[in-house]
Order: structure tokens, then C-alpha cells, then sequence
């Protein structure tokens, strides 16, 4: 679907046209460092040799014949190739010169003639590496050399061989073996007189031999004519001038010859009495297809294939000497097995005719030409789709592609015709150059600019079916001053302006025409000529954007200009676009998030494939794009198509990252080598051409949601549910995307959904979850919000409900039963309520069609159970008659049913479906003789909160229930709650039991004293106790009960000096009359627990140290090893190997620093992970710290757990100081407090040290998946607590420091 486009031309004068008349044929060479170009041109009696430098700036270099250099033989250049190894120019000389010309950038010295062949030269070929050279002498041979010009080998052309690899035939298709009918046996030996008659060579040959070489040195081939002179035969030679084929005999086999550099077609001409036509060989000699030429008449000078291989060249001189134009340059390209012509090159002055054409080796679409007139000419081309750049949803897409004088139209909007087919042709009267799309007619007229300067109007025809052949409107004729102004590029801005690139070779430099037309008659009533103001000469590029009316023109440095067409002096000042020269550009509006501010901005794709916003790199790796309404559009060389957003502001107009979700609207996968055609304006369809030629028509993500998003806004939700639908585009999506709005207009959404199957179908699909979080986020992100939503679809199956009812509950029964099932959870009884009430008011067979759609929806069995627990026995065989249930069970089940007290009855069905509580209060229900299953019921299903509530009117039987209660809580060793229970229920011997099991001494012996037991019961009691809270470790408690029950102070005394309660031991034997157990008991105590706490914090400062000093040396030894690894040789062809598969567990073998470190640990996992006794085994010893790797985590948690006993020691450390100062043991007291509070003070020291926040993130399932595939090493343990914080309590008093 792509045309070629003129970007630019330039011309040079090489000569003064009345200086001489060239007759010869001229060559042309370029200097691929330099871009300077040489050329060569001849008379009959002399030739001249001229330079052209980028500047267009000519000089003389040569001229033969030479007398200093001794060619005064025949002087025609029969061989010209600039070869940049020897920085000079290769010049053939049919009189058997070879003449090096040095360039400028070689070294200084004068033109040579380096050798000469005695028999002449007919033809030389250089190889593409330049290493070898190949010359057809006059004496019928070929001639190779190295670059030094040394002889490797010469061999006669014409052979009897057929070359090293000849043909082996078993005759199979051939005319011998066919079946001959009447003619008999004998028509197998009669020759085709088209191979033995006269008449094998052409008589538009000229004789001449011809060499090519293939693209990449290999191989060459020669044409030459048999030396009887009646018929030419291509012969393919080796890089060792070893003939390999011999070409099949082509009757009419022209003297055109080039090989393709990709290698597989050589292309020539036959000339056959009906046509003419370019055919192909490949490398083996055979014939392999052919194009005719639209002129049958006119002959072919010489073929040529660009530098990649796309496009052929094609030199036609006329067959008529009063023709005009005498000779025409056709370009040529091939898509799906058919060729286009897309371009008729024509001398610039009518009386003239080209003389020489050779495309340019490094530049793929420049090409050099020259004519006869002594004129120059270089014309770059590209690429390029021309397409409407009209974005309102009536334009058609119509895309236009150059086929000579025909011009194929194919409107994308309503039809997809591969290549070479299209929806309309036009037919013109000269081939076309270009085509643009005008304003009018939704953006479908189009205008023309023909090869031969005029441009024809159309109106278009696509924009409703069926479609139409445009109509045409008129033609123009560009006015010009003379032969010197050229056009390229055409816009059409609006009916009565045309603006036209032109380029004068007088002067040298381009410029915009802005030509006023004529509505009525389509003539041009006045032309203005807009020219650059700050010196640039050369454009590449007319852009206009039909619906703002803005044309831009790009210069070859990338600036770019806005043509001012209402300016009676317009002039074009050029600004900054984009970096460099992009042979592809468009403009966009930017919306903004709010869309409403708008900002243009440039987009410009290079030939080195970078994708610009203005002067922002969007994509380093783009092959195509194309601006649509809310997207910019592009394909990469990673075969994936990208979607940027026009909503946003400049800032923000970046390429999204791609994610790993499969749900990313930005990124679609595409065919290897797919390009953008069009993407219809207000629609969904993305048209992708293959390498191949054949068209795709995609629905990206991004344009589906995009529209669905749009129609939401505007309240079309029957347009927005089909496309959902049809593209397969979640529907909670018409919810989630304004949900204030769809519940605010759900009637709406119901008459406009209308179909019944269609509303099935949406609320069938509501899940509590908002798909604009977890699937369609598109650009913006909701922050704050959660995907789960709860209650979502309950709420909307109830609203649409109550809308479904108001419209017609009668036609929407089924959606109305649907949203009953799909309630969370679904609720059956309603459902099944609903088909009685269907049963009742229309009819048994119209309930029988709802409860067989119910049961599609839901369980069978679900539905049996839900109607046994309604009670509604009729119901319950309507459904059983629709299920796999066998009636022998379920029917004796029903009747038995059906015989027992109302109760009862429900009690068992309850029973039967699990619904215990409510089987309970039917039990309750169903008469005091059955009481006693009642309690027993209870106790078996643990019912004893729901008989709480049943008998709480019942006292009598409330208290039993609460004792069974407390019971079940006694036996699960509950005891405080069981005891709650037993002194609510009355029972308080059994509830003071039950406290004193859970040591609620209060409410022990307040239930003791108010019982009046004897004191020496609780005095038992009181010891009992007080044991057991002293094997607990509670102190306090147990003194208190020694003291108010058991009378014991001495012993209350012994148990507070345990629990280092000082304070409280010495006010208790002080109260109780005991002050001398404060020497005898008290203080000796204290001072063994004094003695103790100094150890027990030398201790903890020692294990300090020591495990803070491992971890610092481990976390070193990490570090070098890291670096030592980091440092390591790797051998890359390890990595990536082929023969791997994808699941192969074999990896490469280079170890990492991580790796190194945490391969025991990586051994361990792999050997452990097997059986959760192994994994259990591997914690203990991770645990422990017996397992290496990690080792860092054993002593960071041992470290841990020091720091919090120390916070825990402050209280007594605090309580040890004061103790000891109360008997005057100042220093011990102070040794006390310095000794914790230097352990304190380390403490504080260290934990910044040793405990480092963490550095990276969790790692994620795509994190590790990945790190599997890609061989790399686990991450290393996180720190994944915070680190302990010191306590502030107090630990010492002031009067010690």
C-alpha cells in the first residue's frame, strides 16, 4: 500500500548544452565517504570526466583522449567505478585503457593508466568488496583482476559447457514425454521454430556485453551474444571465474542486465511481438517470472535494482524519434507477486533525453541521473502511504496507492481489498507522482500531480456504500516560467487553495507555490510563491492537516515552517522541529487529561527509525506510525504495536512501559514486519500490511476501550455493550467505569440493552471487582482505590431488578431470575419464590421453562434443598422431576415428611439440610415430650448459644442449658467462662471450683465467704492457690493471699524477696511486726541478687560484642566475595545456547557474588524442600544458626532478643539501686546502675549498625519467574522487622551519677 515519494532533487549543469552534443552513453560513480559524484561523458571522437560535489558544484577532473597518458586509442568509457580502496577513479576505455584518476582526499599524484588490454575493453565490473575486478575484452574472453590490477585468471566467454553445476533433467514435463494425441510421436521431434530461426536476438540490442555482480561478491554474471550473432546468453561465473550455469535459451533475450543484491533474481528484458516485457532468472539459469511494460513500443536502455533490493529501475527510451519525452527513468515495486509502477521519471525540458542513471550504494532511494543537455540530477525518494488526514468519523480511510497512470483506491471503512486489488481505480492520462487528500467530502476528495506537471481533481466517492470511482472535478496545468521549476508535492488546504513544493534549478533552492483556485471552473486566478527567510534551501517535506487547514514544510535539517496561505506576501520562517530530517511527519493535537487545552505538536519518524515529538525521542525502534483520534499509534522492530495517549499534557506524552500484564491496552503483539496502513477515524480498526504484501485488519485493546470509554460518557450503552461483546472486553467495564452514572440510569441502560439474552449475559458476568484497577487502568491511574469491591454485585443485581420489574417483569423473567442467582450468595429461595408466583399469575408450562433456566444456572441439587427448606412440598417435586434424583428415594423421604406435626416436620427437614439452628427452635416448638432430644440435640451439634436465646423466657430450663454450657467450657479447660456460667446458673460450689481452677482468686473467696466455709477450708485453699501462682511466677498475688486468707506473713515475705518485690517485702514485714526480717531475710537476698545482676549484664555485654563482632566480619566476608566474583572472567557463549530448550534445567555455570554466598543455602532448598519433616529440619537448623548462609539472620535475631531483655531489666535494676541504697551500699548500688547503663549506651550504638533497612523490594512471582529463567541468583535475606527500639523507662536515680 505504499507509494514511492519524491523528497527532494538537485540539479548541476555539467556543460553548457550548445558546448557539445553528447552522443554516447554516460556513466555515473559516487564516492560513498565524500557523496561526491562523477560522471562521465563522451562524444564520438572524446570524453570528458566530471565531478559533482555535494554542494552541487561541478569540475572537469579528466578528458580523453590524453595525450600525457598515452590514450590515444579508441576513447569511449566503457567502465567507470569509484573504488574507495585506492581512493580513485576506475576508468575502462573501449580502446583497452584502464585510467586511475585519483580523487581529491587521495594523494597527489596525477592520473595513470595502469594497464591496457590489446583486444579492447568492452565492459568492466567491479565486485561489490572492491577486491576484484572483471573486464570482457575485445577477443571474446573475460578478464579477472585483483584490485592491483594483477591477473588472476582470463577464460573465453563462449563455451560449449553449460558450467560446473549443469542441469540434470529426467524429462519430466517435457515435450518428449507428453501425451501427443492424433499428431502422433513425430510432434515430439519437431522443434519450436522460435528456438532455431533467426530471429533469437532482439532487434533493440545493441550487442554490447553486460556484467553484474551479485550483492554479496559471490557470484557475476555476463550476457554476451553468441558470436554468430543469434541469440545472447547469460552465463553465472563463481568469484573464481569458474562458470557455474548457463541461462535457458530465451528467444528475444535483450542486452539489459542486473542482479539483484539480495541475490535471488537477475533481471533482463525480452522483447516479444506482442509485449515487452522485464523478465527474471535465478542463480541456476531458470526462468523465474516477469512484468510487462505498459509501452510495448519503447526500448529498454539498461535495468538497475537499488542498494536494497526493492525497487528496479527501469531506462526506456522511445521507439518513435517525435515522442516526447524521448527517453523516461520507471520505478518499479513488488508486493504480493505484483509489480507497481510507482514512479515515471521524465527530463526536466521535453527535447531533452537521460543519458546515464545509477542508484546511489549507500542511500537505498537516491538516484543519479543525467541527460543529454549536460544536465545533472540527484532525486531522493521514500516510502509513503498517502492517506486522508482528516479525523472526523465520516472520513472513509480511503488509501491511495500509484500504479502508473492508474491511481488504487481502496476505502478501509467499509471494505478490505488485498494488493493488487482495490475497491475503484482511477484512470489518468500520464502516470501520477503524488496524491493528497482535500477537505472536502469528509476528507475523500483527492487531488493528483501526474509526471507530466498537471494535477487532477476528484470528488470522492467512499464515503457511503456502495462505493463509487470519484468523480472528477477538473484538472490544472502548474503554470511555470520555464522548463527550470520542478513540482514534487502537492496539499490541497481547502477547496480554492493548492499548494504545490517546487524546486528551481536556477537558483538552486525549493520553495512552497500557493496556487488560488477558481470553485466554479478549477483554474488557477492567482499564484504566490512563499520562499525561506532564514536561509534554508532545501525542503523534503509538504504536510497538511485538512481539518485545522495547517500546512507545515520541513527543511532537510529537520526545521519546520507553517505556510501562512492567507498572507498576500507569504514568506516561511523556519523554527525548530524535530533533531533530524524524518522523510515521515504528521501533526497532533494534545487534549490534556482535562481535554479541553490543546497543544500541536510535530511527529517526525527518521530513516534511522526514531520515532520524534517535537524534539522528544518517543521510540528508538520505530517502523511505522499513524495519529488517530485519541491515540498516536506505532509498530517497532520488536513486532509489537504501541498506543500513546493524545489526553495527556506534553510533559506527560511519553511511550508507556510495558508490563508483564496481560491486560496492557498500550502493547499489542503484531506479525514480524507488519506497518501501519490506516486506522479508520471514529472507529476501532487498525489496517497492519505485511512483508509480503497481504493486508490484516486488527481491533487493538487500546481503540476498543478507548471507544467503549467515549460511548459509556455519552450514555450509548447498547453501542458500548456490543463492542464488548464482540471484542470480548469484560462488562463489568460499563459499571465500573462511571458507576455513579450507571446506577443513576439503569433504566436506560435496560430499555437500551433491550434483548433479554443480552442482559443474561451482563449480569451473569458482575464479579465484586473493579476492572478499572485490575485490568482496563488505561493511562490514569485510580489512587486510594482497592480492586475488590464489596457488595458490588448484590447492589447492582438489586437495582437492575427493580428496573427490570418497572419495564416488563413479565417479558424479563429470566433476567430477573438471573439476578437472583448471581447474588452473593445467590439467593435461590427468591428465585424460587419467583417461579411460584410465574406458576400462579401466567402458567404452570411458563414456570416449568423458568425453573428449567434456573436450574442451567445453578445447582440441581442446591435448588432441591432450597425448596425442601421453604416447606413447599409441590415445589420440591417440580424440581426433583428435573433432577438426576431417583424417585424411590426421594418420595418416601417427602411422605414420611408429610405425616409428621408441623413442628416437627420442619425440625427434621432443617435437620436434614444442616440449617441446625433453625432446627432447634422447631424442636422447641414441637412439645414438652420432646424436651429431652431437645438437650441432647444441643449438646451434640454445640448448640448452646442459640438455646440460650430459644429458653430465655424459661428460666428453669435457661439455668440447664447455661450448666450444660458451662460443662462443655469446664471440659475444654475454660474454666473462668465455665465459672461465669455455673454462678449465673446457681451452681456456686461448682463456679467457685471453676475460679479456683483459673486462679480468679476474688472471685474464689468472695464465693467461699458468702458459702460460710470454715476457715481452715480457705486457709487450704489460700496455700493451694498461692502455690500455683508462684509455680506462674505471679509474686505479688500469691503474697497477697498468704496474707488476707492464710495468715502467713512470714512465708508472704519469703515469696516477695523471690519475685525481687524489695519495696513490698520490707513494707509487708514491717506492717506484720517482723522488721527483723528485713537483716535476716531481706537484705542477704538482695545482696545475692546484686552479685547476680552484675554477672547477668556482664553477660549480656560479653554476648554483645561478641555476636555484633561476627555479624560485622560475616557481612565483610560477603563483600569479597562479591567483589572476587564480580571481578571473575565470564565466557558469554555460555549464555543464550540454542540447544537449550526453554525447560531445560541446565543453566550457564557462572556463579555470581550472591550466588557464591547463598548456594548452601540454594543446596538446602532444593534438597529440603522435598517432605515438610526435611523442611521442619531445615528451619531448626536455620534457627539455630547452623546453617551458613544464614547465619547474618541467627545473630541479628540473638541480638534482637538481648536488646529486649534489656528493656525488661530496667524495672529491676531500678528496684535492685534503691534497695541497695536504703542499706547504705552506696557503691554497689552505683556499681549496679554504671554497668546497665554502659550496656545501655552500646546498645545504642549498635543497632544502627546492626540492624540495616532493607534495600529492595519483596520479590514479586514475575521477579522470581524471571530470576529462573535468566539464571540468576536468589536475593539475599531481607530484614523484614523493624529494629528494636530501646525502652525509656527509668533504670538509676540522679544522686548515683
Amino acid at each position: 500500500m505504499r507509494s514511492l515519494c519524491l523528497l527532494s532533487e538537485a540539479r548541476a549543469v555539467l556543460y553548457p548544452e550548445d558546448v557539445l552534443d553528447s552522443t554516447g552513453r554516460s556513466h555515473i560513480a559516487v564516492d560513498p565517504e565524500t557523496l561526491d559524484v562523477y560522471s562521465s561523458v563522451g562524444t564520438e571522437r572524446q570524453s570528458w570526466v566530471y565531478k559533482v560535489s555535494v554542494s552541487q558544484e561541478v569540475t572537469e577532473i579528466a578528458t580523453f583522449p590524453n595525450q600525457p597518458l598515452g590514450t590515444t586509442a579508441a576513447v569511449e568509457v566503457v567502465g567507470f567505478q569509484y573504488v574507495p580502496e585506492l581512493q580513485a577513479l576506475c576508468v575502462a576505455l573501449n580502446g583497452g585503457d584502464l585510467v586511475l584518476i585519483p580523487s581529491e582526499d587521495g594523494e597527489d599524484r596525477p592520473p595513470e593508466v595502469v594497464g591496457t588490454v590489446d583486444s579492447g575493453i568492452l565492459c568492466m565490473e567491479w565486485s561489490p568488496d572492491h577486491e576484484l575486478v572483471v573486464i570482457v575484452t575485445g577477443a571474446g574472453t573475460i578478464l579477472e583482476m585483483t584490485k592491483d590490477f594483477e591477473v588472476i585468471t582470463e577464460i573465453p566467454i563462449h563455451v560449449e559447457g553449460t558450467g560446473k553445476e549443469e542441469h540434470v533433467s529426467v524429462g519430466w514435463g517435457k515435450k518428449e514425454t507428453q501425451f501427443h494425441g492424433s499428431e502422433g510421436k513425430q510432434a515430439a521431434l519437431r522443434k519450436d521454430d522460435a528456438l532455431t530461426g533467426s530471429n533469437l536476438i532482439s532487434d533493440d540490442d545493441d550487442f554490447r556485453p553486460r556484467i553484474s555482480w551479485r550483492g554479496d561478491g559471490a557470484y557475476f554474471a555476463c550476457s554476451a551474444v553468441a558470436p554468430n550473432g543469434n541469440k545472447r546468453v547469460i552465463r553465472m561465473y563463481d568469484r573464481e571465474c569458474t562458470l557455474q550455469y548457463t541461462s535457458e535459451s530465451v528467444s528475444q533475450l535483450e542486452h539489459a542486465l542486473n542482479w539483484r543484491p539480495s541475490g535471488n533474481l537477475i533481471a533482463a528484458s525480452q522483447r516479444l511481438p506482442h509485449r515487452h516485457d522485464i523478465i527474471f532468472f535465478e542463480k541456476n539459469g531458470l526462468r523465474h517470472g516477469e512484468f510487462a511494460l505498459r509501452d510495448d513500443t519503447a526500448t529498454v536502455v539498461e535495468v538497475a535494482w537499488n542498494a536494497d533490493s526493492t525497487v528496479l529501475g527501469v531506462w526506456l527510451q522511445s521507439g518513435s524519434p517525435s515522442a516526447k519525452p524521448e527517453s523516461v527513468i520507471q520505478l518499479w515495486t513488488a508486493n504480493n507477486y505484483y509489480w507497481y509502477l510507482k514512479q515515471e521519471l521524465r527530463p526536466v525540458s521535453e527535447n531533452d533525453s537521460f543519458s546515464g542513471m545509477q542508484w546511489d550504494p549507500e542511500v537505498a532511494l537516491r538516484l543519479h541521473l543525467t541527460t543529454r543537455s549536460g544536465s545533472y540530477q540527484r532525486s531522493d525518494f521514500c516510502a509513503d502511504q498517502f492517506v486522508s488526514t482528516s479525523r472526523v468519523a465520516e472520513n472513509p480511510a480511503t488509501v491511495a496507492v500509484i500504479d502508473g497512470c492508474s491511481v488504487l483506491l481502496t476505502p478501509f471503512k467499509h471494505l478490505n481489498v488485498p494488493p493488487p486489488m482495490s475497491a475503484v481505480k482511477v484512470q489518468l492520462p500520464a502516470p501520477a507522482a503524488y496524491v493528497t487528500f482535500g477537505p472536502g467530502n469528509a476528507g475523500d476528495d483527492l487531488a493528483v500531480l501526474l509526471c507530466d506537471k498537471t494535477v487532477h481533481l476528484f470528488k470522492g466517492g467512499s464515503v457511503v456504500k456502495p462505493v463509487k470511482v470519484p468523480e472528477r472535478l477538473g484538472y490544472i496545468s502548474l503554470p511555470q516560467e520555464n522548463s527550470a521549476i520542478t513540482f514534487r508535492q502537492i496539499a490541497w488546504i481547502d477547496a480554492k487553495t493548492l499548494l504545490a513544493l517546487a524546486y528551481d534549478d536556477r537558483v538552486g533552492e525549493d520553495y512552497v507555490v500557493i496556487f488560488t483556485l477558481d470553485e466554479a471552473t478549477m483554474q488557477v486566478c492567482e499564484r504566490r510563491d512563499a520562499r525561506a527567510t532564514n536561509g534554508v534551501r532545501s525542503f523534503v517535506r509538504l504536510h497538511c492537516n485538512v481539518d485545522s487547514g495547517i500546512a507545515v514544510v520541513e527543511a532537510a535539517d529537520g526545521r519546520v515552517a507553517y505556510v501562512d496561505c492567507a498572507a498576500e506576501q507569504p514568506f516561511l520562517h523556519f523554527v525548530p522541529g524535530v533533531p533530524t530530517m524524518c522523510p515521515w511527519i504528521s501533526t497532533a493535537e494534545l487534549r490534556g487529561s482535562d481535554g479541553q487545552s490543546q497543544q500541536r505538536i510535530l511527529i517526525g519518524l527518521s530513516d534511522r527509525n526514531k520515532l520524534y515529538a517535537n524534539d522528544r525521542l518517543l521510540s528508538p525502534d520505530c517502523t511505522s506510525f499513524f495519529v488517530h483520534d485519541d491515540f498516536l499509534i506505532l509498530t517497532t522492530f520488536t513486532h509489537t504495536a504501541r498506543f500513546i495517549s493524545l489526553n495527556v499534557a506534553f510533559d506527560d506524552f511519553t511511550l508507556p512501559e510495558t508490563t508483564s500484564s496481560p491486560f496492557d491496552e498500550h502493547v499489542r503483539r503484531v506479525e514480524r514486519g507488519s506497518r501501519i496502513v490506516t486506522a479508520v477515524p471514529g472507529d476501532i480498526s487498525l489496517v497492519l500490511q505485511m512483508p509480503r504484501g497481504n493486508l490484516e485488519t486488527v481491533y487493538p485493546r487500546a481503540l476498543v476501550l478507548a471507544t467503549v470509554r467515549r460511548l459509556i460518557d455519552k450514555k450509548d450503552y447498547r453501542a458500548a455493550f456490543l463492542h464488548c461483546r464482540k471484542h470480548r472486553i469484560d462488562l463489568n467495564l460499563l459499571v465500573d467505569h462511571n458507576r455513579a452514572q450507571f446506577e443513576g440510569n439503569i433504566q436506560l441502560f435496560v430499555r437500551q440493552i433491550d434483548d433479554p439474552e443480552y442482559l443474561n449475559l451482563f449480569i451473569s458476568t458482575l464479579r465484586d471487582e473493579d476492572v478499572t484497577v485490575t485490568m482496563y487502568y488505561g493511562a490514569i491511574s485510580k489512587v486510594g482505590t482497592t480492586d475488590k469491591v464489596e457488595g458490588k454485585v448484590n447492589s447492582i443485581c438489586e437495582t437492575i431488578r427493580r428496573a427490570l420489574e418497572e419495564v416488563d417483569s413479565q417479558r424479563y423473567t429470566q433476567s430477573i431470575l438471573t439476578t437472583d442467582v448471581k447474588k452473593t450468595p445467590p439467593d435461590l429461595e427468591a428465585a424460587m419464590r419467583r417461579i411460584l408466583l410465574v406458576k400462579t399469575k401466567e402458567s404452570p408450562e411458563a414456570a416449568d421453562a423458568a425453573l428449567k433456566y434456573v436450574i442451567f444456572l445453578a445447582d440441581v441439587d442446591k435448588l432441591y434443598d432450597v425448596a425442601l427448606g421453604m416447606y413447599d412440598f409441590p415445589l420440591v417435586l417440580m424440581v426433583a422431576q428435573h433432577s438426576q434424583k431417583d424417585p424411590r428415594e426421594y418420595l418416601p423421604f417427602l411422605s414420611e415428611l408429610q405425616k409428621l406435626e408441623t413442628n416437627y416436620q420442619r425440625y427434621r427437614i432443617d435437620d436434614h439440610l444442616g440449617k441446625r439452628e433453625t432446627a432447634l427452635r422447631h424442636l422447641s416448638l414441637a412439645g414438652d415430650e420432646y424436651y429431652n432430644n431437645c438437650l441432647a440435640y444441643i449438646k451434640q451439634h454445640g448448640l448452646y448459644k442459640v438455646a440460650m436465646d430459644v429458653f430465655s423466657d424459661q428460666k428453669a430450663r435457661y439455668q440447664e442449658v447455661l450448666r450444660l454450657y458451662a460443662d462443655h467450657l469446664e471440659e475444654r479447660s475454660d474454666y473462668e467462662e465455665a465459672g461465669l456460667l455455673y454462678e449465673i446458673a446457681g451452681a456456686k460450689v461448682t463456679a467457685m471450683q471453676a475460679y479456683q481452677k483459673a486462679l480468679m482468686w476474688q472471685q474464689t473467696f468472695a464465693i467461699a465467704t458468702n458459702l460460710g466455709l470454715p476457715e481452715a477450708e480457705i486457709t487450704g485453699m489460700a496455700c493451694d492457690m498461692s502455690e500455683e501462682m508462684i509455680r506462674r511466677l505471679q509474686y505479688r498475688d500469691a503474697a497477697r493471699i498468704l496474707l488476707d486468707y492464710a495468715k502467713k506473713p512470714l512465708e508472704a515475705v519469703n515469696v516477695l524477696v523471690k519475685g525481687s518485690l524489695w519495696s513490698e517485702a520490707s513494707r509487708t514485714a514491717c506492717m506484720y511486726g517482723h522488721a527483723e526480717l528485713i537483716d535476716t531475710a531481706i537484705k542477704p537476698k538482695a545482696l545475692e541478687a546484686c552479685a547476680q545482676m552484675l554477672e547477668d549484664i556482664k553477660d549480656m555485654s560479653t554476648e554483645f560484642d561478641t555476636r555484633r563482632e561476627r555479624l560485622h566480619r560475616w557481612r565483610e566476608e560477603k563483600a569479597r566475595n562479591l567483589a572476587a566474583a564480580e571481578a571473575g572472567t565470564h565466557d558469554p557463549s555460555l549464555d543464550n545456547i540454542d540447544m537449550f530448550s526453554d525447560t531445560t534445567s541446565m543453566a550457564t555455570t557462572r556463579i555470581t557474588g550472591a550466588s557464591a554466598l547463598t548456594s548452601l543455602a540454594s543446596r538446602s532448598t532444593v534438597r529440603t524442600a522435598r517432605t515438610a519433616k526435611a523442611r521442619r529440619k531445615a528451619e531448626r537448623k536455620r534457627a539455630t544458626g547452623r546453617d551458613k548462609a544464614f547465619e547474618d539472620e541467627y545473630l541479628m535475631n540473638c541480638l534482637r532478643k538481648l536488646i529486649n531483655r534489656s528493656n525488661d531489666m530496667r524495672v529491676d535494676v531500678l528496684a535492685m539501686v534503691r534497695i541497695l541504697m536504703v542499706h547504705n551500699h552506696v557503691e554497689r548500688a552505683r556499681s549496679v546502675q554504671a554497668a546497665f547503663k554502659a550496656l545501655v549506651a552500646k546498645i545504642q550504638l549498635g543497632i544502627p549498625e546492626i540492624f540495616i533497612a532493607p534495600t529492595q523490594a519483596p520479590e514479586t512471582a514475575e521477579d522470581f519467574k524471571r530470576r529462573v529463567m535468566e539464571g540468576l541468583p536468589p536475593p539475599a535475606p531481607r530484614n523484614v522487622e523493624p529494629p528494636p527500639k530501646l525502652s525509656d523507662a527509668q533504670y538509676g536515680i540522679s544522686i548515683l551519677e
